[in-house]
């Protein structure tokens, strides 16, 4: 099981990190959800929507975590670290920053050489 960092080791660069991470893998699952709805009965797919209410659950958590551990960036347009998809235009430098690494982890994790 993984081990959350101390305090002083979740800087905002961990934060912006884990919230590019953690957009890539709502999006991942939310395309999941729709195309198993395809093919799944409402009882078996509802183990997927139970999936993502947690994910949904533990993005809450993190995102109030990183207000804690950083009181200092209230209002300078971090509140969208965790929340959006990463196919949409920032509305911040926050959120650019965010994007750019969602690109580099989603281009990790293709499977094509280039």
């Amino acid at each position: 099981m993984a081990k959350i960092l101390p305090k002083k080791e979740r800087t905002l660069d961990v934060y912006l990190n884990v919230g590019a991470q953690v957009r890539l893998a709502k999006d991942a699952v939310g395309k999941a959800y729709v195309a198993l709805g395809k093919v799944l009965k409402a009882d078996e797919l509802a183990k997927v929507r139970r999936a993502l209410d947690l994910l949904d659950d533990a993005v809450n958590k993190a995102d109030s975590r990183m207000y804690c551990d950083h009181p200092e960036i209230s209002g300078n347009g971090y509140t969208s670290v965790f929340y959006g998809t990463v196919g949409i235009e920032a509305r911040s430098q926050v959120e650019k920053e965010v994007l750019r690494l969602a690109k580099k982890y989603a281009d990790e994790l293709s499977m094509t050489k280039r």
